[in-house]
């Protein structure tokens, strides 16, 4: 590996070179009521067509979940998946092209659909009462793999039920509390947020946070890899290695979400614009989002009102994200697996970090990217098991046309900016980085870390 400078620059000269980009959606919010909509800020609300019983799916509950290259996913009845390819740069009319049924799923506990998120090669689901599934993207003759036992076990009167989930592609978060409806009274005194590995060889959850006071509590990837938890009494951020949790702003100042109403509030973020967006999911024929701007101190703007409409039933950020991790890493002398993260955004004319945690004290980390998660010239196929050089169970997961090379300081950790040139051709590019340090665990000296996609705007 060569040590180089400019180094996502000199990527873009070599993607310009072999035509090696695409170009993604800008953003904006979709939304699912009595149809399927979408929203953006410089657009009216634009009602789509209606091939199937979306209003059967709204009605149930049902989810749905956003990929990085204009995919959208939702559960719909009867308990069914759908894939819809997204195009924003078709006329409203035509933007959505809805693929026949998909996989289908067991009937659900209390007729709810299962919630769903979308990481790079598999969407997951969870029900309402804890099952774990998933099935890969072509989605259609596929069979949904149930993963171990259930990972919550429902308790209308004293737990509640899965509410809502979200996943930075390695780890699966979600909460946990009373679902309205189930219960006669509210009695759960607390949300409870939860994470699951989804490399993990047993699928097991683990606690992350608890937030007290019964409210439906949604859950959204938020900048750096924390997790933002949006209830009615206000939005809070969650660091998942700490389940550090501080409040971050309250609800819109608007009598639809009071803290005399009592019903489920859902949440979309856009990263590339750090706005959120919230929608009553309570309101009967009325279509009720609110967004705000967390970069500052300004207040909930109306996004869209529409009264005798619909009642919002979920809604999520039409962007792609900007990092998601990928792969598994292994073990090294201290016998943790050195885990990836980042801090910023990648976007043009600005500089983001990579980071590393859970690395051998004091020794030496390198950090690669390159353009392929599928072959490594002069390698092979990824991911390539590296045994035959003496690190058993590490993988490779991303080629290496540029590496860097650090230091892990005393507790484990490095970092490494990476800066992004202007070009207009750099929106949507997707790169991919790993790291290795150094270990005592094998004979080649080097543990490998899991490896993250990582898209440029």
């Amino acid at each position: 590996m060569m040590m180089k400078r400019g180094l996502l620059g000199t990527l873009l000269a070599v993607a310009l070179a072999r035509g090696l980009w695409a170009q993604l959606p800008a953003g904006g919010w979709l939304t699912g009521n009595e149809g399927y909509y979408v929203i953006y800020f410089s657009e009216a609300f634009v009602p789509q067509a209606t091939p199937n019983a979306w209003g059967a799916w709204a009605t149930a509950g049902g989810g749905i979940a956003v990929d990085g290259d204009r995919m959208v996913y939702v559960t719909d009845s009867p308990w069914s998946v759908y894939r819809i390819s997204y195009d924003p740069q078709l006329t409203p009319g035509a933007r959505l092209v809805v693929e026949a049924p998909g996989s289908s799923f067991p009937y659900p506990a209390y007729g709810v659909l299962p919630q769903i998120v979308a990481a790079r090669d598999r969407l997951w689901f969870v029900e309402a009462t804890g099952v774990l599934r998933s099935v890969g993207k072509s989605v259609i003759g596929q069979i949904p793999v149930r993963h171990g036992n259930s990972i919550w076990v429902p308790n209308t009167n004293v737990l509640g039920t899965v509410q809502s989930l979200c996943t930075d592609g390695r780890l699966l978060f979600f909460s946990t509390g009373l679902f309205d409806g189930l219960s006669g009274s509210p009695s759960v005194p607390q949300n409870d947020i939860w994470s699951v590995d989804l490399r993990a060889p047993t699928i097991a959850r683990r606690h992350v946070a608890a937030i007290p006071g019964d409210s439906w509590t949604q859950l959204c990837m938020g900048l750096d890899g924390d997790v933002l938890a949006m209830r009615m009494d206000g939005l809070r951020r969650i660091v998942p290695e700490t389940g550090s949790v501080t409040f971050v702003c309250g609800a819109p100042n608007h009598v639809h979400f009071s803290g005399s109403v009592s019903g489920k509030i859902f949440m979309a973020y856009d990263p590339w614009q750090d706005k959120v967006a919230v929608g009553a999911g309570w309101l009967p024929n009325t279509t009720h989002i609110q967004w705000k701007d967390l970069t500052g101190n300004g207040a909930w703007s109306m996004a869209y009102y529409f009264p005798f409409f619909a009642t919002l039933r979920k809604f999520t950020c039409a962007s792609e994200p900007p990092f998601q991790l990928f792969g598994v890493g292994c073990v090294n002398a201290l016998g943790k697996e050195p885990r990836m993260g980042w801090r910023g955004l990648p976007r043009q004319g600005q500089t983001f970090t990579l980071k590393l945690r859970d690395a051998e004290p004091n020794g030496l980390a390198a950090f690669w990217v390159g353009m392929s998660d599928s072959f490594w010239p002069g390698i092979g196929a990824l991911p390539f098991e590296a045994s035959n050089f003496g690190a058993p169970g590490c993988r490779m997961y991303a080629s290496s046309e540029f590496s860097l090379f650090t230091f892990a300081d005393s507790q484990g950790n490095a970092s490494m900016p990476m800066s992004v040139p202007m070009n207009p051709a750099l929106h949507g590019f997707e790169v991919f980085a790993q790291t290795v340090s150094t270990s005592g665990a094998n004979a080649l000296g080097f543990a490998a870390s899991e490896a993250v996609a990582i898209r440029l705007r």
